[in-house]
C-alpha cells in the first residue's frame, strides 16, 4: 500500500462486450495488470510504488460505433492511479510531482501502452481513457438513446431504446410473459407545475393523488437519536429525529417501541412528543421496566395514510434500581416505592419476613427420570412405589372428602398443596417428590452449572453448623390410623470425591431425615387434621449422646418432638448399637459426629437435593411452603396446580 504521500491520478476506461455483471474477478484482474504494466512502461517507475484500484464497474450505453457490432454491451471501469516514490536524495524532492505532471501533459502515452500492452485481451474503444475527469482522446460518439421507445416496446433494455422526453422514467412491471419496462412520466417535487390529476403518476412511495393534485404517501423512516433516563425521575426516554420525507402529507404522530431481545414490548409510546434542543422529539415513558436489561428502540412516523417506514434500531440497556439492590439482611418493602429491589437471584419480597426470597410456584412433577440425569431445581417423582401410593400436586379445594380445616386456614395463603398417600398397611408404599440442584454432568437441563448444590454447593458440614441455617415446612394428615408418621423432609447428600473413587457406579446419595414427631413416647404423637409448620435450626432436635434411643425429652404435651437421623448410617460407619433411625438428633450433632467417622464421604458432602416424602403405613398428608435459607439466601416452594 502506498503511503500517506500518494499523488492519485483518477480515470474511466470505456470496454466494449461486457456488462458489469460479466465484467468479473478475471476481467478486473486482467485490468489491474494490464493498466500497473502500462504506468510502469511510462513512469519508469518500479511497480512497487505504483497502485491501480478499481473503484466502480457500471454498465454505460455503447456508442453508435458499435451498434452494427455482435457485442453491444458497454461498461465504465472508474479506476485510480496511485504513485508514491521516495524522496530523490539528490534533488531533495519527492518524484511524485514530476510523474504526476508528466501524465497530465502527456496522457496518449499510457493510454498507448495500455492499448497495446503484452497480453492485453480487453478492447479499448479510442477516447476511452480519462485523466482526472479530462479525456486522454476527445472523439465523441453520440449514444443509441435517439432511438425512442414506441408504445410497444420495453425500455428496460437501454441498448435498444430510451424513454421520450414527455416520459423519461422506466418503471417495471409484471406481465404474463415476465418484466417488462413501460416509459412514465413521475411527478417529482421538483416539478410542482405537474399534477398527478393530470399530468403525472405518483411513484411507490408517494402512492396517493392527494385533492390538490400532489402525491402523498406514508412518511419515510424517523431516527432514533438516543435513549437514555432522567436521574431525578428515573424515567427512561427515547429522542427522535423526524424523517426527511412526510410522504407529502403532515406528520401527526410517531409510535416508539423498545423491546428486549425476545421481541417483548418494554416501552411503548404513541404522540407527538415534547419538542427539544437539535430539533428533537422526546418520549418519556412512565411504566416499570426490568432491569439492566438490553432494549432495541424502534420508531415510525405516522401521517393520513397510516404509519411509515421503521427506523433503525437503537440499543440500549435499562439502568439499575434508583435504590439499589437489597442485600441479604436488608429490609424490602413491597409498598414503599423509595425501597431497595429485591435482586434478580431472589426476586419476591415476602411481606412476611420483609426480606428478599426466590419464591417457585409448582404446578405439576415432572416423571421420574430414567437415564441417571437429574432435572435441575425442578420438582419431580423422586421414588414411587407400592399398591396404593400417590404424589401429585393438588387444590385444596379439589379435596371435597378432606375435613374443613384442610382449607380453612391454610397457612401463607396456600391454595394447594403436595399430597403423598400411603395406603397399604405393609409398608411397601412409598412416595416421594424432590428437587435436586445436580452438576452439570448429572442434570438433564440444558445450561446447568458445573459445580451443583444448594446453595451453590455449600458443604453440608458447614450448613449443618451455621448458625443462619433456617429449614421450613408446613404439612396436614388425615386421621386414618392411629400411626406416627407425617410427611418427612430430606436432605440428600453427595460426595465427589468418593464417586470419584467409585468410578462406574450410579453416584451415592445419603438421605439425613427430619421426622417431625418421633414415635414413642406417646406424646409425640403427630396431631391430626391441622396445619402445622416446621420451623428448624442447626440446632433443632436432640443432642443426647448418638447411640441413646429416643433421644427427644420433651415435656408430655409438647409439640416439638421432631429431630433428625441418618439412613444410610451403616454407610457412614455408625458405631452405636441402636438402628439408623432410631436415633434422633440434630444437623449439627449429626455434622460432627460424621466428620470423625466417615471423612472420605463428609469432607466434601453437599446438599445436591431436597425430598418430601412419606413411607409409613395408611397414611395421607399434605404439605407446601417448603423453605431453605442460608447466609442471607431464601428459596420457597408453594404447590399449586396450573388453572
Amino acid at each position: 500500500m502506498p503511503s500517506g504521500s500518494d499523488a492519485v491520478v483518477l480515470f474511466s476506461t470505456r470496454f466494449a462486450g461486457y456488462t458489469a455483471e460479466t465484467f468479473g474477478p478475471e476481467q478486473r484482474e486482467r485490468f489491474i495488470a494490464d493498466f500497473l504494466a502500462a504506468a510502469v512502461r511510462t513512469t519508469g517507475l518500479p511497480p512497487e510504488v505504483l497502485t491501480v484500484r478499481i473503484l466502480a464497474v457500471r454498465n454505460a450505453a455503447p456508442t453508435r460505433r458499435l451498434q452494427g457490432d455482435s457485442s453491444a454491451s458497454v461498461v465504465v471501469v472508474d479506476a485510480s492511479l496511485s504513485v508514491d516514490t521516495p524522496r530523490n536524495p539528490e534533488s531533495g524532492q519527492a518524484a511524485t510531482t514530476s510523474v504526476v505532471d508528466n501524465l497530465l501533459l502527456e496522457p496518449a502515452a499510457l493510454l498507448s501502452a495500455f492499448d497495446s500492452g503484452p497480453g492485453n485481451l480487453l478492447e479499448v474503444p479510442g477516447g476511452g481513457v480519462q485523466l482526472n475527469g479530462t479525456p486522454v482522446q476527445t472523439t465523441v460518439e453520440e449514444p443509441v438513446g435517439d432511438v425512442v421507445c414506441s408504445a410497444t416496446q420495453s425500455c428496460l433494455d437501454s441498448t435498444v431504446c430510451r424513454c421520450p422526453d414527455e416520459a423519461p422514467n422506466c418503471l417495471t412491471t409484471t406481465t404474463t410473459s415476465g418484466a417488462s419496462g413501460v416509459c412514465v412520466n413521475l411527478c417529482e417535487p421538483s416539478k410542482p407545475q405537474e399534477s398527478c390529476t393530470t399530468n403525472c403518476q405518483c411513484p411507490s412511495t408517494l402512492s396517493r393523488c392527494g385533492g390538490d393534485g400532489q402525491c402523498q404517501g406514508t412518511p419515510g423512516a424517523p431516527e432514533v437519536v438516543t435513549a437514555g433516563y432522567d436521574t431525578a425521575t428515573w424515567r427512561v426516554y427515547a429522542d427522535i429525529r423526524a424523517p426527511s420525507s412526510d410522504g407529502g402529507a403532515a406528520i401527526t404522530a410517531y409510535a416508539v417501541q423498545g423491546k428486549s431481545s425476545n421481541g417483548a414490548v418494554i416501552f411503548e409510546a404513541e404522540g407527538a412528543g415534547t419538542a427539544i434542543a437539535g430539533g428533537l422529539l422526546r418520549f418519556t415513558f412512565a411504566n416499570a421496566f426490568p432491569y439492566e436489561t438490553p432494549v432495541s428502540f424502534r420508531a415510525r412516523a405516522i401521517n393520513s395514510r397510516g404509519p411509515g417506514l421503521e427506523s433503525e434500531a437503537f440499543p440500549f440497556t435499562t439502568p439499575p434500581p434508583q435504590y439499589g439492590y437489597c442485600g441479604s439482611n436488608d429490609a424490602c418493602s413491597l409498598t414503599d416505592p423509595t425501597s431497595c429491589v429485591c435482586p434478580a437471584a431472589f426476586p419476591n419480597c415476602l411481606a412476611a419476613s420483609a426480606r428478599c426470597w426466590r419464591l417457585a410456584q409448582v404446578n405439576s412433577l415432572l416423571p421420574t427420570p430414567t437415564n441417571g440425569k437429574y432435572p435441575y431445581d425442578k420438582w419431580f417423582v423422586y421414588f414411587l412405589t407400592g399398591p396404593t401410593a400417590e404424589l401429585q400436586v393438588v387444590s385444596l379445594a379439589s379435596q371435597t372428602s378432606a375435613p374443613a380445616s384442610l382449607t380453612a386456614n391454610p397457612p401463607g395463603g396456600v391454595t394447594g398443596a403436595l399430597k403423598l398417600v400411603t395406603l397399604d398397611a405393609t409398608y411397601k408404599d412409598k412416595a416421594y417428590a424432590g428437587v435436586l440442584f445436580p452438576p452439570a454432568e448429572l442434570s438433564s437441563t440444558p445450561g446447568s452449572p458445573a459445580q451443583g448444590g444448594l446453595f451453590g454447593g455449600v458443604l453440608f458440614k458447614t450448613f449443618a453448623t451455621d448458625a443462619s441455617t433456617r429449614l421450613s415446612y408446613d404439612w396436614y394428615r388425615l386421621r386414618l390410623a392411629e400411626n406416627f408418621a407425617a410427611p418427612t423432609l430430606r436432605l440428600l447428600l453427595r460426595s465427589p470425591a468418593y464417586d470419584a473413587a467409585n468410578p462406574g457406579t450410579a453416584p451415592k446419595l445419603v438421605n439425613v431425615v427430619y421426622e417431625p414427631y418421633w414415635q414413642p413416647p406417646v406424646n409425640h404423637k403427630p396431631q391430626f387434621e391441622q396445619w402445622v409448620n416446621e420451623a428448624i435450626t442447626a440446632a433443632s432436635g436432640s443432642n443426647r449422646p448418638v447411640d441413646t434411643k429416643f433421644g427427644n425429652t420433651d415435656p408430655a404435651g409438647t409439640t416439638n418432638g421432631g429431630g433428625w437421623w441418618v439412613n444410610e448410617c451403616k454407610f457412614l460407619n455408625y458405631g452405636g448399637t441402636e438402628g439408623c433411625g432410631d436415633v434422633v438428633r440434630s444437623l449439627q450433632t449429626i455434622a460432627n459426629y460424621y466428620a470423625t467417622r466417615a471423612p472420605a464421604f463428609m469432607d466434601d458432602a453437599y446438599i445436591i437435593g431436597i425430598t418430601m416424602a412419606l413411607s409409613n403405613p395408611q397414611s395421607t398428608g399434605y404439605t407446601s411452603n417448603i423453605e431453605a435459607q442460608y447466609s442471607g439466601q431464601r428459596l420457597k416452594w408453594q404447590f399449586q396446580p396450573a388453572a
